[in-house]
C-alpha cells in the first residue's frame, strides 16, 4: 500500500489508521487497522510515524457516493460547473479536466479535489 505525504492530507480526509505503529511490546496483541478521519493538524503530524495509510478509491466507493454506474463517465450532481468528471478506464479511476487525465488512487485525493472545486460533499467510505 502506498504511503501518504503529510502535505497531501487535510482535516476531514478519510484514511486507514494503523494503531500497531506505536506498539513496542512484542507481546501486545495485534490491533486491527481501522478507518479514521483526520481531525486536526496534530493528526497530520502523525503521518511522519507512518500510522496513516491511504484508503484505495474503488468503483464501489464511487457508487456509494452518487457517481452514475452506467459506463463510468459522470459527475456529482453538485458540480454545477462540470469540473468534476470522473472516468473509469482499465480499472483505474481518473479525474478529467481540460483534456487532461489525473489518476485518483485514494479517497483523500477525491476529497481534496472536491474541496478545491468548492463542492461540499461528505464522502462515505
Amino acid at each position: 500500500m502506498d504511503k501518504i505525504n503529510a502535505r497531501d492530507l487535510r482535516v476531514g480526509n478519510w484514511v486507514y489508521y494503523d494503531p500497531n505503529v506505536f506498539i513496542e511490546d512484542e507481546y501486545e496483541p495485534t490491533k486491527e487497522i481501522e478507518i479514521s478521519q483526520i481531525e486536526s493538524g496534530e493528526d497530520i503530524d502523525l503521518i511522519i510515524e507512518n500510522c496513516f495509510l491511504p484508503i484505495p478509491l474503488t468503483e464501489e466507493i464511487l457508487i456509494k457516493n452518487g457517481f452514475p454506474e452506467d459506463e463510468w463517465h459522470g459527475s456529482f450532481p453538485e458540480d454545477k460547473n462540470g469540473l468534476l468528471y470522473i472516468v473509469l478506464s482499465s480499472n483505474k479511476i481518473f479525474w478529467e479536466i481540460n483534456d487532461c487525465r489525473i489518476e485518483l488512487k485514494s479517497v483523500h485525493q477525491l476529497q481534496n479535489i472536491l474541496q478545491d472545486l468548492g463542492i461540499e460533499k461528505e464522502i462515505k467510505v
